[in-house]
């Protein structure tokens, strides 16, 4: 890098900012080095399974992805290897170390497929059949913010919807592969309903719309304030209607809270609206997410929804944009499908740095959204037979069988 990329960095992060990128990019030469010198290992014998490089402890989304893959694939009962290049340990999960491989004992090029989230540091030199697991949330923009990947031999999507935009994104050199996104419904022993909500200030007669967003994950494409703005449609006089938002790094936007705080007095709901910034573990969620009646997700785009798959995973009825990776596993026998509009997003929307040149994104239907509220609080029967056939349609798609097929099918 030459002086002035230094001078652009730090305008653009700020010195403490390129500290943090000098540090993870050191992070990053070290284990490319030690992952060099482990492919010239001779103790090696070629077996058939799958090898694993990435952060099994870090916190953020791209963590719990690595995890789930690497619980699924001891669940499966495909021979594997795992590299943990994260630090510390999670404390809201255990016995994920125990499932990873001593540095000691790793070797690069056991196995013949090796599986690394996003852009990582395994490269050519290291092991030429290696695939980058991929999330975008887009039909566009992926490449010119990631231009590494036109390079890459293999990319991994985990939705159909990932996998024909990477074909579309991508030279066609790159190979592109789909991979059964591993997810794990764990919620264990629930809390009962009444207890959760007394907990966390949610009234207990009340009919309770739940979102559950990172604001540090494209605000805009999130688009909780769509989601502010359906309920006050559907529910602005009706005082036993109680919308919640579980939100995390909210203490790094200060200003998006209270934007979203102001719209819910401009909105008169401000008396029933509840956001809750506290730390919370991934069993809490799920006891918040159950002690809910609905869950509405108006997103812009989605990698792959989560939240909308715990939800239907316990039973409720979720209301969610008809775009982008969750139509891999919402129907509109198993949920309430929002319809959308293709719309460019207009530059103030582009509140995160990979979405730059991201040029059409859904604009989903408010008031549909409000009306289907609407519906949902009016039948609650039609709330407890969307919310069994999307428990049962979730759990079979995401089951442990579908996972292995899917391996196996990478792995030829």
């Amino acid at each position: 890098m030459t002086l002035l990329d230094y001078a652009r960095r730090v305008a653009r992060y700020g010195l403490r900012g390129v500290i943090l990128w000098a540090r993870i990019k050191w992070k990053e030469f070290r284990l490319k080095r030690f992952l060099r010198r482990n492919a010239r290992c001779k103790d090696v014998c070629p077996e058939r399974g799958v090898t694993l490089v990435g952060s099994f402890t870090g916190q953020d989304s791209l963590g719990k992805v690595m995890r789930d893959l690497l619980f699924a694939i001891h669940d499966a009962g495909v021979p594997y290897q795992a590299l943990n290049t994260g630090e510390g340990e999670d404390p809201a999960q255990t016995g994920i170390l125990e499932l990873t491989t001593p540095p000691s004992q790793f070797r690069i090029r056991r196995h013949p497929v090796v599986i690394e989230m996003f852009n990582g540091v395994v490269d050519k030199q290291i092991a030429a059949g290696c695939a980058n697991i991929v999330f975008w949330e887009f039909e566009n923009g992926f490449l010119p913010v990631y231009p590494a990947f036109a390079k890459k031999s293999h990319v991994i999507g985990m939705s159909d919807f990932v996998v024909e935009t990477m074909r579309h994104e991508l030279p066609a050199s790159v190979k592109v592969s789909k991979l059964l996104y591993p997810f794990r419904p764990n919620f264990g022993n629930l809390l009962p309903r009444d207890e959760v909500r007394a907990r966390f200030g949610i009234p207990l007669d009340a009919f309770a719309v739940f979102f559950n967003f990172d604001f540090g994950s494209g605000f805009s494409r999130k688009n909780p304030d769509g989601a502010m703005r359906a309920f006050a449609a559907a529910f602005r006089d009706d005082a036993k209607a109680f919308l919640v938002f579980k939100t995390m790094r909210s203490r790094q936007y200060p200003q998006r809270v209270e934007s979203l705080e102001r719209l819910a007095a401009e909105l008169g709901i401000g008396d029933r609206f509840l956001m809750i910034h506290s730390y919370v573990s991934s069993s809490e969620i799920y006891g918040l997410t159950d002690a809910c009646d609905v869950y509405l997700s108006l997103h812009r785009g989605e990698g792959f929804g989560l939240g909308v798959a715990e939800a239907m995973s316990l039973g409720k009825p979720v209301v969610v944009t008809d775009y982008s990776s969750t139509t891999e596993f919402c129907t509109p026998e198993n949920s309430i499908p929002v319809p959308f509009r293709i719309v460019a997003p207009r530059d103030n929307q582009r509140d995160h740095l990979t979405y730059t040149y991201v040029t059409k994104w859904a604009d989903p239907d408010v008031a549909f959204a409000a009306d289907a509220l609407r519906r949902l609080r009016g039948d609650s029967g039609l709330c407890a037979r969307i919310g069994q056939r999307a428990k049962e349609d979730v759990l079979e798609h995401f089951s442990i069988r579908r996972f292995r097929a899917s391996l196996e099918n990478l792995m030829r």
